[in-house]
């Protein structure tokens, strides 16, 4: 009778340390399926897939998918899918969206130094506005800036940069400074100021919409971006005149932010994965935009559009004015100030170097 109780017992415990062990199985794999999950970030780019900046933003993601083995995905959602366009600050800041594939340039309204942090007029290239962000404190300028409207984003590197547009799309040619008179002309930013200072007529409207606008003569020019985008718009069908040098938008970066919540839960190596992607990519579009850019010129030709190049003279009037802009605007706005003050220190030091090693 005892040996049958034993065995019994011993039968029980058998059961019970199987089951055991058969929870454990499955809580494992429960806990190695939650760690495979891929983390999911929606993003939203201020553009159309078929064009260029939505391109540059797509391959950001992409990067960042391969370099993360799968953990990390960002899901690129074209301009206006996820909330309406050109709001996609704000979304990201209000913890609507993860993450935001725009420009500073579009919240000029709100914050009136975002223009310098989107654009270069007249002085700084690429290679250095690269440097100046990485080295001269313009990523920390950045994130102040919304620090101190209490905007809740991270401010990350950007995932592009553009080269030195064209100065703008015209229906008839321009030659000088008095050809910007009464003209009708869409654009953003500081060169807006400069232009109304000679005359023109300036008014903002969105990129899907210049080409309507100008078939129906509403506008009599704009501009856009470079070569490259403006042909995915075929502005070059209604306007036969572009305008060389884009002295006011030399280059600049495509804007990354994200909720600031997201990236502070993101394991470290994700965000070293994150951060890396990010300046690939800088890197391929600078590159890649001017490869793509002298095709777009050679392909306008082709359509009849005729290439002009302001001189020498008329360049340097226009410097002259944007100098204006920028110091009537930094009298009036502190950070402004100190963003333009923060360029212009960077820019002496770069320049000065660079005539020395110029021939």
């Amino acid at each position: 009778m005892e040996l049958k109780s034993e065995n019994k017992v011993f039968g029980l415990l058998c059961i019970m340390v199987m089951a055991l062990f058969v929870v454990v199985l499955i809580a494992n794999h429960n806990l190695a399926q939650a760690k495979d999950k891929p983390i999911v970030w929606q993003a939203q780019s201020a553009y159309g897939s078929g064009l260029s900046y939505f391109k540059h933003a797509q391959y950001f993601a992409d990067r960042v998918k391969q370099m993360s083995n799968g953990r990390l995905i960002i899901q690129v959602n074209t301009g206006g899918s996820l909330v309406p366009k050109h709001t996609e600050q704000d979304a990201v800041a209000k913890g609507s969206l993860d993450m935001s594939l725009s420009t500073s340039m579009y919240i000029r309204g709100k914050f009136p130094e975002s223009v310098l942090l989107g654009n270069s007029a007249y002085d700084m290239k690429a290679q250095e506005f690269i440097a100046w962000l990485e080295y001269g404190g313009g990523y920390e300028l950045w994130q102040e800036m919304y620090d101190n409207k209490k905007w809740n984003v991270k401010v990350l590197p950007a995932y592009c940069f553009y080269c030195t547009e064209s100065l703008g799309w015209f229906r008839k040619p321009i030659r000088t400074l008095d050809d910007f008179k009464g003209m009708k002309f869409r654009t953003v930013g500081e060169w807006g100021e400069v232009l109304q200072g000679l005359g023109a007529s300036v008014v903002t409207l969105p990129g899907g919409e210049l080409y309507s606008a100008l078939e129906k003569g509403v506008l009599d020019g704009t501009d856009m971006s470079h070569p490259a985008f403006d042909k995915g718009l075929g502005l070059y069908e209604i306007c036969k005149f572009n305008l060389y040098p884009g002295v006011h938008q030399v280059s600049g970066p495509m804007e990354t932010l994200v909720r600031p919540e997201l990236w502070e839960a993101l394991p470290k190596d994700l965000q070293q994965i994150v951060i890396a992607a990010a300046r690939e990519a800088t890197l391929r579009s600078i590159t890649q935009t001017v490869i793509e850019d002298a095709a777009a010129v050679e392909f306008f030709r082709t359509k009849g559009v005729k290439i002009i190049k302001l001189s020498p003279e008329t360049l340097a009037v226009i410097h002259k004015k944007f100098n204006e802009v920028y110091d009537k605007r930094a009298a009036k706005y502190p950070f402004y100030k100190k963003v333009v003050n923060s360029q212009k220190a960077f820019h002496k030091k770069w320049h000065k170097y660079d005539q020395l090693q110029s021939w």
